[in-house]
């Protein structure tokens, strides 16, 4: 069915997000009228949650349904959820999908072991977890370099208001020891290809890619 947009919708352009739109009709199984959408390569979380909100109203129903690239599960979005809930169900659902890939599982389960039931430590090993997998998703599935996602990624897995404050770089050093991406997240870190003398962070950061260190 092709979809007509109505004069005072958002400018079509933000559909842009969305392939293979469907509408479906209400039925025995359900009296909702609901889109289902695929979701292209290239957009952030952000845009593509904003874009399924403009559809709803854009196409008349009360549900839409999206499927982010390599995720089999749906982002369902209904008339009342927020700009934030929309967010928080896609990140659900990529790091849900999405298995973290380390250079050193041991090292990361030293790190988990000494971390213990502690309720702060625990929380920034989960909040680690979900920030990886959400830079793993970006550069594996949407082929964005690590350095145009690490901050919005670290946004989008944040479930605390003070995360950057209270985490500081205890994920980034804990990711430095473990993951896959260890060289691409430590030149992040230090802002370009800088000399240890123009950065004092660099000598830290080096050592902290030492897998025999195992340190918070």
């Amino acid at each position: 069915m092709k979809l007509s947009i109505s004069s005072n919708a958002n400018p079509p352009n933000l559909l842009n997000p969305f392939r293979d739109i469907k509408i479906i009709e209400p039925s025995a199984e359900s009296d909702e009228r609901r889109a289902t959408a695929k979701v292209k390569g290239g957009y952030d979380i952000e845009e593509v949650a904003r874009a399924a909100l403009c559809l709803m109203p854009s196409a008349q129903v009360a549900r839409v349904d999206f499927f982010l690239r390599g995720v089999d599960a749906p982002v369902t979005v209904k008339v009342l959820d927020t700009l934030k809930t929309v967010k928080a169900a896609a990140v659900q659902n990529i790091v849900a999908a999405t298995p973290l890939k380390l250079k050193d599982p041991d090292a990361w389960r030293t790190i988990v072991d000494v971390c213990g039931d502690s309720f702060f430590e625990k929380r920034m090993i989960d909040f680690t977890a979900r920030w990886a997998k959400l830079m793993q998703y970006e550069i594996e599935v949407n082929g964005k370099p690590l350095e145009q996602i690490a901050d919005k990624a670290f946004d989008l897995a944040n479930d605390n208001p003070r995360g950057r404050f209270m985490y500081g770089d205890a994920p980034a050093f804990t990711l430095l020891q473990t993951w896959v991406y260890d060289d691409e997240l430590g030149a992040w870190m230090l802002g370009g290809p800088l000399a240890p003398s123009r950065n004092p962070r660099t000598q830290q950061v080096m050592n902290m890619q030492d897998p025999h260190r195992y340190i918070l």
